[in-house]
């Protein structure tokens, strides 16, 4: 299947390229999708030295497969939050990814990425009459928690549905395009991305890492692993 994302959306930065020489840093990051470009945006931001290293591409696997939402809704799981661990657990829980969702837009205004972010309602519904509860309960557990979901039959979708909650005041963006705006400021911070650029080795060498590809290494004081699996067991 192909990616929307990705076919609208190419190239992540112009001038693509390769890890050819022995470098330092202050942090190395190993992985350029948008946990790992994320994590080198506020890194640099601070004033550190950051590398990238991605494999292949930047955000071409699980980034650039996304639904694309960004959303504080992820199932039915607030209540199942609430009855295993607490009330405050799953409070927590849910305003961190609100706070995230604010953090985005904060960023996306900040550094004029243009990336089609817009504010939207998230919903989460069932065809079927016997599950109608399970999202009743939802609503009154989040609810509950200090967010206003609401229980609603009139979900915007072309499909007949028994019930959904909504959770409004959520957002969409091009992740692709978020990405590249990331990368743009990396870049201006004097920050280094490098793309196919296979992680081969990590060494840890008096206080510092020494990060090795097929043709070069990065020496690094922190060592950031951003990767869709881990690649190395300390």
């Amino acid at each position: 299947m192909n990616s929307y994302w990705i076919e609208s959306f190419p190239n992540i930065i112009k001038d693509s390229k390769e890890l050819n020489e022995n470098i330092t840093a202050d942090v190395c990051i190993v992985g350029g999708g948008i946990t790992g470009i994320s994590t080198a945006y506020e890194l640099s931001k601070s004033g550190l030295k950051v590398v990238i290293l991605e494999k292949d591409l930047l955000s071409q696997k699980t980034t650039g497969n996304t639904t694309a939402k960004i959303t504080s809704s992820h199932g039915l799981f607030y209540s199942y939050l609430a009855n295993s661990f607490s009330t405050d657990y799953a409070r927590k829980y849910l305003f961190a990814n609100q706070n995230a969702i604010d953090s985005i837009e904060k960023k996306i205004n900040s550094e004029n990425i243009d990336c089609d972010f817009e504010r939207t309602d998230s919903y989460i519904f069932t065809s079927t009459p016997e599950d109608v509860q399970q999202i009743e309960d939802e609503v009154s557990t989040v609810n509950l928690l200090g967010y206003p979901a609401e229980f609603t039959t009139n979900a915007p979708i072309p499909l007949k549905i028994s019930g959904s909650i909504k959770f409004p005041n959520q957002a969409q963006f091009h992740p692709r395009k978020y990405v590249a705006g990331l990368c743009n400021s990396i870049l201006k911070n004097s920050g280094k991305i490098y793309e196919n650029s296979k992680v081969i080795d990590i060494k840890r060498k008096n206080n510092n890492y020494i990060i090795s590809t097929h043709t070069a290494s990065v020496t690094s004081k922190y060592l950031v692993i951003a990767t869709r699996y881990p690649i190395v067991r300390f």
